[in-house]
Parts: structure tokens; C-alpha cells; sequence
């Protein structure tokens, strides 16, 4: 969690002022800056959903929610440690160059002032085996932060937070960073197609 708040309290984070644009598409941009524990990719987007309603349906229904995001393959929750902190695993399909990986990371959320965030890192085990012997990517800091919408609080203001290394010796850095930004890209726009279909009661 400290590692998150060092990065969203930085003045910077707001304007993103000192951030190098990584990518983007008609809605969203993506942004990346190297911190002390890596290159760390953010994005902020705005989902039609209120709050509270949408961090529970993320948090309680994490197999369900992760099963809508076509860049999944496998999600479960490992173990349930406290109603703030949970032990899951999942694992993404392949992506061009880079084949699927799969991760097991611990995650937490807290609320601080009037946000909720969410901190995930990779948790180290042998008891959890890799889903179809996938290689085992190592998440360095998976956050998110959830704001309501100063103009309208039928909205949610989502900050995406990511630095993980998919532990390939392999890969060039130049088709990691490629590949992770669309993938974040594609992560918020598999959020609104959910966002939608829930509205209209399709899943």
C-alpha cells in the first residue's frame, strides 16, 4: 500500500507533468514513469457506475468480473485472509509476441479520505501451481484507485496503476512496454463493455 500512496500523493500524478504518454485510443491515454521500484504505467478513466457499486462488484465478484475481461483465462481467489485482503490467482491469454503468464498476488484495499484504494503485489509460493505450466509473472505494484465524480456521483474516476515484469528473458523492453500498455488499454474498455451489458441485464 505504501508504495501505491508514494506514487498517487506525488503532485505530479493529478497532471500527469513529468509523465511520458504510452499509448492511447478515443477514450483513454496511458502514461508511464520510472519510480525506485520500476516503470510504473497508469491510466484514468471514467466508468458509468456509481462508487461504491462499482469497487464491491471488482473486490466480491472477482472470478465473475475477470471472466468478462477477454484478456483472462483463469481467475479464482486462493484464499480469503480478511474482508480487506485476499490472496487470488489468474492468469492471461497470450498477446502477440508475449505468451499468457499467469500471477498469484495478495491484495488489499483501504479507504483513505473520501478514496478507495487498492494495492496488489505478487505473493511468493509453491502451494499454488501454475495454471497450464504458464510462466509465473511477477506483479511489482497492481493498484487501483476509485474516486466518485466531483460532477456527477452516478460516476467513478478510475486510476490505473501497474508495474510488473512478465520474467522473460526474451522479451526486448521495447514489445513489454508495447504489449503492457495495450493491454491496460484494453483493460479499462472490457470494463465499460461489462459496465453496459450490466445495465442492460446481460450478464
Amino acid at each position: 500500500m505504501s508504495e501505491t500512496l508514494n506514487v498517487i500523493n506525488t503532485p505530479e500524478f493529478e497532471t500527469m507533468e513529468g509523465w511520458k504518454l504510452k499509448g492511447n485510443n478515443e477514450i483513454d491515454k496511458i502514461y508511464s514513469k520510472r519510480f525506485a521500484i520500476g516503470k510504473i504505467f497508469t491510466l484514468r478513466t471514467i466508468l458509468d457506475m456509481p462508487r461504491e457499486q462499482l469497487f464491491f462488484e471488482h473486490w466480491d465478484n472477482f472470478e465473475e468480473v475477470a471472466y468478462r475481461n477477454k484478456n483472462t483465462s483463469m481467475a479464482k481467489k486462493v484464499a480469503i485472509l480478511t474482508p480487506h485482503v485476499e490472496i487470488i490467482h489468474y492468469a492471461m491469454k497470450d498477446s502477440g509476441l508475449i505468451k499468457g503468464r499467469d500471477f498469484v498476488t495478495t491484495r488489499i484495499y483501504r479507504r483513505i479520505d473520501d478514496d478507495i484504494i487498492e494495492a496488489a503485489t505478487s505473493y511468493d509460493t509453491d502451494e499454488v501451481e501454475r495454471y497450464k505450466k504458464k510462466t509465473r509473472g511477477n506483479l511489482l505494484l497492481g493498484s487501483g484507485r476509485f474516486r466518485i465524480h466531483p460532477k456527477d456521483s452516478q460516476k467513478t474516476i478510475v486510476d490505473y496503476i501497474i508495474c510488473l515484469d512478465f520474467n522473460g528473458p526474451d522479451l526486448t523492453k521495447p514489445v513489454v512496454e508495447s504489449v503492457l500498455s495495450k493491454l491496460i488499454l484494453q483493460d479499462a474498455e472490457h470494463a465499460r463493455e461489462a459496465i453496459e451489458k450490466l445495465k442492460k441485464n446481460e450478464i
